[in-house]
């Protein structure tokens, strides 16, 4: 059983479900009103806001609610999974006015492209690198010649 809930909660597939909730969330506001495709990503990120919930849940189960709110990633995604409950009352009620909470659910993608990219800098401190797109915008950092050697 350990295993199982372990494979649950893996970054792989927890990485998979952010991906297919991203591509649910536009694809949804793509498809025209009151058709069966709209219909279809609707579920699709219901189901994926579900899968959230239950991630926070078994992570919380597991280490602990100190050791999992003291890494910003699980307070960030927390935060998210909360905002997002709304959502699971789409299907009875209009719940067009938490909106605003898409984009924070999109954000968990930025993250997730965030920790790649961090994973393949190798030896060079990350201090080092995560504030030059905040310092010296995005298209400086992307051509300075330090960035094109880590990346």
């Amino acid at each position: 059983m350990k295993r199982i809930v372990d494979q649950l909660v893996s970054d792989r597939l927890v990485m998979a479900v952010i991906v297919l909730n991203a591509t649910a969330l536009v694809l949804h506001e793509m498809a025209p009103r009151g058709s069966s495709v709209r219909a279809l990503w609707f579920w699709v990120d219901y189901v994926c806001v579900v899968f959230f919930l239950i991630e926070a849940l078994i992570k919380i189960r597991r280490n602990g609610w100190r050791c999992y709110w003291t890494s910003g990633w699980n307070k960030f995604d927390f935060s998210v999974v909360v905002l997002s409950m709304p959502a699971l009352l789409g299907p009875f009620l209009d719940v067009s006015q938490f909106a605003f909470v898409l984009i924070l659910r999109l954000g968990r993608l930025f993250r997730l492209f965030i920790e790649e990219s961090l994973k393949s800098v190798g030896d060079i401190p990350i201090t080092w690198i995560a504030p030059l797109p905040i310092t010296l915008g995005k298209k400086h950092v992307r051509e300075s010649r330090m960035w094109r050697k880590i990346s």
